[in-house]
């Protein structure tokens, strides 16, 4: 899950910059990253988080489907559902901690 943390704000500025080589390569990292989540929720038993994670898999695709286009507009709206999935996950199923890093609800 930091991975994905680590890959947005690059993928934003890479966007913004006309940089669809570098979109491209972070959409394959970003789509990596929610299938090892996907099937982390799904070991744990929470299917409302595997199917927001596999919403984030579904937005890596269009992100990097965008970036193949060379459509900034469908790479942003892409990257918009991406942030939405880690807000629904994070609301529904983590805590932020004192020292602002996040851990799991019970």
């Amino acid at each position: 899950m930091k991975g994905v943390a680590k890959v947005m704000k690059p993928t934003n500025a890479a966007i913004e910059a006309g940089d669809m080589d570098t979109v491209k390569k972070n959409a394959g990292m970003l789509a990596r990253h929610y299938s090892v989540m996907a099937a982390w929720w799904e070991g744990h038993g929470s299917d409302a988080a595997t199917k927001i994670s596999d919403e984030g898999i579904q937005a890596a695709m269009a992100l990097r489907k965008a970036a193949d286009a060379g459509d900034a507009a469908a790479a942003k709206a892409a990257m918009g559902t991406l942030g939405g999935t880690c807000k629904s996950c994070h609301t529904s199923h983590r805590t932020k901690n004192a020292d602002g890093s996040f851990g799991f609800k019970n």
